[in-house]
């Protein structure tokens, strides 16, 4: 998620898992779908994941505007919100 507002268009490249089967293949290509994970777990485990056989699912465009409101507040500190922080600091350390 961006830090600073505005309108932000992002690509999101897809994946999907390919199996080894040429039957199941085969069987893909002719009524459709496509082979799924039984587990998830197996995307957060770095060298299970490097064992998976993907195939290219397609980019999906997003585009997202973003408003920065009581950032500060919450403790989020943001490209914009910083220079301000640091401006009034400086203020701060003129008047002492």
């Amino acid at each position: 998620m961006p830090s600073q507002s505005g309108t932000f268009d992002l690509q999101c490249y897809c994946w999907r898992p390919v199996t080894n089967n040429r039957l199941q293949q085969f069987s893909e290509s002719i009524i459709g779908g496509h082979f799924q994970l039984k587990d998830l777990s197996l995307i957060s485990n770095n060298e299970e994941r490097r064992k998976l056989k993907t195939a290219s699912a397609g980019v999906v465009h997003v585009q997202i505007s973003v408003i920065l409101r009581n950032f500060v507040t919450y403790g989020v500190i943001t490209s914009e919100n910083a220079k301000r922080i640091a401006q009034e600091q400086t203020k701060t350390e003129e008047f002492k």
